[in-house]
């Protein structure tokens, strides 16, 4: 008995939904996913521990557990990317540089060191204008 990952769940389940047969056993979901029924029963056991011991029973009674775990792992696991731009005080790269380096008078001060929070502000900065250019193109 091996856990089943969800990616695997999900080709079960989207197999039994778009196989019509009224009666669906691991065998006949084998030839359709193309994994072994062993390791078919095995996932599903889990579900129904019958299963693995019986090789005519019925995958669509068990149908409703493995949607409700696909729900749950995806409602857990989402991974959403942001495509908005990060907060920073600075409109660009030149802007931060400016700000930083240049002392009173227009002249640019090399000796000045950067702190961390100034790094990932820095960080921040670039990767609002690397989306910008990204953008544009």
């Amino acid at each position: 008995m091996s856990e089943i990952k969800v990616e695997d769940a999900k080709r079960l389940l989207k197999a039994i939904k778009a196989n019509k047969q009224k009666y669906l056993t691991c065998e006949i979901l084998s030839k359709d996913v193309g994994i072994y029924a062993d390791i078919i029963a095995g996932y599903l056991s889990t579900f129904d521990p019958i299963i693995s011991m019986d090789p005519n029973y019925d995958i669509r009674n068990v149908t409703s557990q493995l949607s409700a775990f696909v729900r749950e792992h995806s409602e857990r696991h989402s991974t959403h990317k942001s495509n908005k731009l990060a907060e920073t005080q600075y409109k660009s790269v030149n802007d931060f540089v400016f700000s930083k380096y240049v002392v009173a008078g227009g002249l640019m001060d090399r000796s000045i060191e950067l702190n961390d929070a100034d790094l990932k502000e820095l960080k921040k900065v670039v990767t609002n204008e690397l989306k910008l250019r990204k953008k544009k193109r």
